[in-house]
């Protein structure tokens, strides 16, 4: 079972890799769909890419955690651990709902909430 899941998750990083046409794809329909909002009156989407500081061997792709316009805010940890904190004083913890404290900030300056814009035409 384990072999099969290594090899799974190796296939998917050779899928997702640097020049990969998989990758551009998504990318692209990512920041396509990114701009349809924006240009709908809609509220910005709000984007914080986190990345990791501490190498890991095989993964380095810092570039690819990062989009450019958007704010970059590096962690102290590696691939592994970035999302794992040991407690609310962890300097990533702290970095992580800092930025979600500031969105919420934002979100309640806004006069009127997102589902209560009339053009509703994106919805399904």
């Amino acid at each position: 079972m384990i072999g099969t899941v290594n090899q799974t998750n190796v296939e998917i990083v050779k899928v997702l890799g640097r020049d990969s046409e998989v990758l551009t794809h998504i990318q692209d329909s990512f920041h396509t769909m990114v701009m349809a909002c924006n240009s709908k009156g809609l509220p910005p989407i709000e984007i914080s890419c986190f990345y990791k500081e501490l190498p890991l061997l095989a993964v380095s792709l810092v570039d690819l955690a990062i989009l450019p316009g958007y704010i970059p805010i590096s962690i102290h940890r590696n691939h592994i651990k970035i999302t794992k904190f040991v407690g609310v004083n962890n300097p990533g913890f702290i970095t992580v709902s800092g930025e979600f404290y500031r969105w919420a900030k934002e979100v309640a300056a806004v006069d009127t909430p997102w589902y209560a814009i009339s053009d509703r035409s994106h919805v399904k």
